[in-house]
């Protein structure tokens, strides 16, 4: 039986969380024996891990000041103050940054999972590693990288100059939960009657491109547009969303529903979804709009094309400008013709992205790296 720790900060409310906890939820446990670790807390997402699934919380602090240290200190001595004792087959740094430097100095193979865009010159968690030349330094310590998109693979090996051992895995969803769970009552708090309703999951922080969007709602409602724009999710600009919203007289068309455990249960009864991020690795929520047979608007962010097509096969990817976006989402507002097309083509892509598929790859991956 092959031993496979995964180490992340925390299991927070992200999508990358989430995605980890699908996936050492669903691999094998006849052939895998899995633990996952996280190196800070553990988070809202530790609550949906299996039993089955051997579960350490490090709970180490990150003293102030040492993210200016973490370049200069080796990562052998990191691995063995963060993650300690322990006998594993494969150890896998699920996150870039903090993981990436610490389980490079891990005596067993190793794995490094990219959810970032490479292409991005400030990347925030990169700089936890070093400049360019440790980044480089880091992950040639690697038996194998994974992205979740192609796009990020090819970022990744055009900045870093790595091109061997990389390997493509897309994210894994809960396929037959998330259907479950998008059965259960809900209610929005408006009457939706015969108006559109757009809906967007994701945490409330700038990247995800909300502030735009709602600006781009008060655009389409001054348009003539009838609609009503929903946003699941929490995080710190709130307050700022909140002022947009007043400022623009939107109460009645903007909705922040805050948190919930199951997205699903709104987004099953929406019309459309819309991903707005600036950047993304590979949307959990718009993979999860996908399954649920959602017409799909996305910025063309890392994955979109892949998820959706380069043609606009299987919904509308537009540039990641907001005029762009806002000719997405008024195209696919008015008319509901188009968005029954894409919830016919949706359905067909689904299949793809099933975490039958999705499981697999990674599983081929750990058998081809104990083979290295």
């Amino acid at each position: 039986m092959t031993r496979v720790l995964f180490v992340i900060e925390t299991l927070d409310s992200g999508g990358a969380e989430k995605v980890l906890v699908n996936l050492v939820n669903n691999i094998d446990k006849t052939l895998f024996d899995v633990t996952l670790m996280t190196l800070f807390r553990g988070g809202v997402n530790k609550d949906r891990l299996n039993t089955d699934v051997k579960y350490i919380c490090r709970n180490k602090p990150m003293f102030r000041g040492i993210s200016r240290l973490f370049p200069f200190i080796p990562s052998k001595l990191l691995y063995r103050y963060y993650i300690g004792s322990g006998e594993y087959d494969i150890v896998v740094a699920y996150m870039t940054g903090v993981p990436t430097k610490i389980v490079a100095g891990s005596p067993f193979k190793r794995i490094a999972w990219l959810h970032a865009d490479f292409k991005k010159t400030n990347i925030p968690s990169l700089k936890i590693i070093g400049n360019e030349k440790r980044i480089r330094k880091c992950y040639q310590k690697y038996h194998a990288i994974v992205g979740v998109s192609q796009y990020i693979l090819e970022t990744f090996s055009e900045r870093i100059g790595i091109r061997d051992s990389l390997y493509l895995v897309y994210n894994t969803n809960q396929t037959d939960e998330i259907i479950a769970l998008s059965k259960e009552d809900s209610s929005f708090p408006f009457s939706k009657g015969d108006s559109p309703v757009i809906i967007s999951v994701g945490h409330l922080a700038p990247i995800k491109g909300y502030s735009r969007l709602i600006e781009i709602a008060n655009r389409l409602k001054n348009d003539g547009e009838i609609f009503k724009l929903c946003i699941i999710g929490e995080g710190k600009s709130r307050k700022e969303f909140e002022n947009i919203i007043e400022k623009q007289e939107l109460e009645d068309t903007v909705f922040l529903l805050g948190f919930d455990e199951n997205p699903y249960k709104y987004m099953s009864k929406s019309d459309i979804f819309v991903c707005s991020s600036f950047s993304e690795g590979l949307s959990t929520a718009t993979t999860e709009a996908l399954l649920l047979g959602l017409p799909i608007v996305s910025t063309d962010v890392s994955g979109a094309r892949e998820i959706l097509g380069d043609n606009n096969e299987w919904g509308i990817v537009t540039g990641v400008d907001d005029e762009s976006l806002y000719q997405g989402l008024k195209k696919m507002l008015s008319d509901p013709a188009l968005r029954e097309h894409y919830r016919k083509a949706t359905k067909e892509r689904a299949p793809f992205f099933d975490k039958k598929n999705t499981v697999a790859q990674a599983e081929k991956l750990f058998y081809e790296v104990m083979k290295k």
